[in-house]
């Protein structure tokens, strides 16, 4: 009788993990087209570097600097890590568990006699995972750590798409600001020639009046501007991890040739398939933490 419970306990416990598998993770089936209908376009591969095509070394230089010092990206790093330290302990359930204690005691107390006692204690634990669930959660912290990492992904693409987006409103600032230097001498040059015309009795004071009007509406055009290139400089600051009153090198804007005309378009295959939204971390990240999701049921 004895050896018929045995053999019963021992094929119940063998059974056990076998029910609590979970159901393993399976993709959604999406129907989506292999490329746009009609386009016998080429499909290119898009640089992980993009920025590069742009032919700019300023732009080079602020992407890597973002990159590096970046105060997001930075903590995005540290979240990375600390999902690597979530991974370890998740999977110190399936290893065994040691526990070792000791003490030394010495009997005197006649003082003729003088003994000494050595113990010690070693104990082992090991938890049997029958219903696969700390395999499983050591595998959900896995599946977390990938969307973390992807997170780190998409703020990386975050940062440098603005880090571009704001080093080329600069440019264009700087180019509308040297435009509206030059119509504001030729406004006050035109507003002289009317005012020696108005003392000459040829014109009447409201040509005067208008020109001037437009003298003012140059000065607070050239006014806005000069605001808008100071909060874009502020705003890459940020972006480089610095403080947004650090002065950066200025950029050098000249009459006849400013710097966007020195930067070069990329050119960008009309045709792009619909895998490509594969590639995109902020949803490899959400699948990644479906995954998680499914391993902690």
């Amino acid at each position: 009788m004895k050896k018929i419970l045995t053999l019963l306990l021992i094929s119940t416990a063998l059974s056990l993990p076998g029910c609590a598998l979970h159901e393993p993770y399976a993709r959604p089936e999406v129907a989506t087209p292999g490329d746009w209908k009609g386009s016998n376009a080429k499909q290119d591969e898009i640089d992980g570097n993009w920025w590069t095509q742009f032919n700019s070394a300023d732009l080079n230089n602020f992407i890597v600097q973002a990159k590096q010092n970046n105060n997001d990206i930075q903590a995005a790093i540290a979240r990375i890590d600390q999902s690597r330290a979530q991974v370890k302990i998740s999977g110190a359930p399936l290893l065994p568990s040691v526990n070792a204690s000791g003490s030394i005691g010495t009997n005197d107390g006649n003082r003729v006699s003088r003994s000494d006692n050595y113990s010690g204690n070693l104990s082992v634990a090991y938890e049997a995972d029958l219903w696969g669930k700390n395999r499983n959660t050591r595998e959900a912290a896995r599946k977390s750590l990938n969307a973390t990492t992807f997170d780190k992904d998409a703020l990386d693409l975050v940062v440098t798409s603005e880090t571009a987006q704001t080093y080329f409103n600069i440019l264009g600032y700087q180019q509308r600001i040297n435009n509206a230097e030059r119509n504001l001498t030729l406004s006050k040059d035109v507003a002289r020639i009317i005012k020696d015309r108005y003392d000459a009795g040829a014109v009447s004071g409201q040509e005067v009046a208008q020109q001037t009007t437009a003298i003012a509406s140059a000065e607070a055009n050239l006014s806005t501007l000069r605001q808008q290139l100071s909060n874009s400089m502020s705003a890459l600051n940020v972006l480089l991890g610095q403080p947004p009153q650090t002065v950066l090198a200025p950029f050098a804007v000249k009459p006849d040739a400013t710097p966007l005309d020195k930067v070069t378009v990329p050119k960008v295959a009309p045709l792009q398939p619909s895998s490509l939204l594969e590639r995109r971390p902020d949803i490899r990240s959400q699948e990644e933490n479906l995954k998680a999701a499914n391993l902690n049921i």
